[in-house]
């Protein structure tokens, strides 16, 4: 069963500001520092933040002919969420979900995909798991 207040925290997260968005990989830190996120690593984050226990590494790779960075691995794991995270937040988080303008749509997709903002991404979660709206928004479009 879904993880109600946990899932509200992600969405939180998410709409918050704190995190870079990146794609493809759940974090990646690059040489000058900046760090970017997808959505489920945001997930491994605040899970983290909130008491789940993931090892970290880094596995340094070139991602193309002018930038070098660091994938972090949660659990091993760069691509997609370590199932402790899915136990955590009580879903599966790679499942589909509904959205508000209809299609469903996986947090993969929505990231990397269609290239939708965390913003958009956490009304998404809000929607979809009966969350409710942020305060002042309705939705996002």
């Amino acid at each position: 069963m879904a993880r109600k207040e946990r899932l509200l925290l992600l969405a939180e997260a998410l709409e918050s500001g704190q995190y870079a968005q990146g794609r493809g990989v759940l974090e990646r830190v690059y040489p000058d520092g900046r760090v970017e996120n997808c959505c489920l690593g945001v997930a491994c984050r605040v899970a983290m933040a909130n008491g789940l226990e993931l090892t970290t590494s880094q596995m340094v790779r070139k991602y193309d002919a002018e930038e070098d960075g660091a994938l972090v691995l949660f659990d091993d794991e760069s691509a997609y969420p370590p199932s402790k995270i899915d136990e955590w937040y009580g879903t599966d988080l790679s499942k589909l979900m509904t959205t508000r303008d209809g299609p469903l749509r996986t947090p993969v997709n929505m990231n990397d995909g269609e290239k939708w903002s965390f913003e958009q991404i956490g009304d998404a979660f809000r929607y979809h798991y009966e969350l409710g709206s942020r305060e002042g928004v309705d939705s996002v479009g």
